[in-house]
């Protein structure tokens, strides 16, 4: 598993949490352990999640943790999805941890019950069900820090879009998202101005003013209309007062492609912006 993964696997045992049924495995990766709900229902809709933990959250009780929402949950971790690949997450985090680059994240992984539907058309009512019944669970069941400058949603593709919408709609839940390879083309290709788009036109009142959540945007040259859309929102992002790098960072990868690779290969940099571990205070004069 790579040098994120040394420590020994413990034995899987089912448990229950606040009510839910789960699973607990240990995949032996540095950076944390695995509640897996196969049917997480709140809200009345179910969904498989993975929450993947820090090590050391069962024995720093007093300890809370900033919170990081993913999108197609099942490739995060494991390989899923319609080709089989995955981001890796937990393996880059354990890099980032190891390098006391980022501050320790609780992960919420949630896995789509049918990804075209539910982070298209039915974009609003998903993102709603994430921001009402999904984070106010989480934060009752785990040691979050529920403000929003400390809760994050990441996706890539049409996850990435859906990450958009739901930190421009529920700025009150989602402080920062990480929106990679955002299917920005989607109800814009009739037309010419992005700016004047159902899209944009249902994302602007939550990002035209303070306070707006932070945004990572990025994209590879070669993915056409999404790169096209994607700089252009850019300019709109500017032109709403986004300043660069402190309300967004915006990132053209001029040799990846549209997949899992890629978007683990920028995943590092967008953690790092998004969620730094603060400088070690210096030490007071001898």
């Amino acid at each position: 598993m790579g040098a994120g993964a040394s420590l020994a696997r413990t034995e899987n045992h089912p448990f229950e949490k606040n009510g839910q049924n789960a699973w607990f495995h240990d995949e032996g990766f540095s950076a944390g352990i695995f509640h897996t709900f196969d049917h997480l229902n709140v809200g009345g809709n179910a969904h498989k999640v993975h929450v993947f933990l820090p090590r050391d959250y069962e024995t720093h009780v007093g300890k809370r943790f900033r919170a990081l929402y993913i999108n197609d949950g099942d490739t995060a971790f494991f390989p899923g999805g319609p080709h089989g690949q995955c981001w890796e997450v937990a393996q880059v985090l354990a890099d980032l941890n190891r390098e006391k680059a980022i501050q320790p994240l609780i992960v919420v992984a949630v896995c789509p019950n049918d990804r075209q539907l539910e982070y298209g058309d039915n974009v609003d009512s998903y993102v709603a069900y994430l921001a009402n019944h999904v984070k106010p669970w989480v934060d009752a069941t785990y040691r979050t820090m529920p403000l929003p400058n400390s809760t994050f949603i990441m996706g890539s593709s049409l996850g990435g879009l859906a990450s958009l919408v739901a930190a421009a709609t529920h700025p009150g839940s989602f402080g920062g998202a990480v929106c990679m390879s955002p299917s920005m083309w989607v109800g814009t290709q009739v037309y010419d101005d992005l700016e004047t788009s159902p899209l944009v036109q249902k994302v602007a009142p939550g990002l035209e003013q303070d306070p707006r959540p932070r945004l990572y945007l990025d994209w590879a040259s070669k993915e056409g209309l999404i790169a096209k859309r994607c700089r252009e929102f850019r300019e709109i992002l500017r032109s709403w007062g986004y300043t660069e790098p402190s309300s967004l960072l915006v990132v053209e990868d001029r040799l990846g492609n549209h997949n899992e690779a890629s978007w683990k290969a920028r995943l590092p940099r967008a953690l790092k912006w998004l969620c730094p571990l603060p400088p070690a205070a210096e030490p007071p004069p001898a």
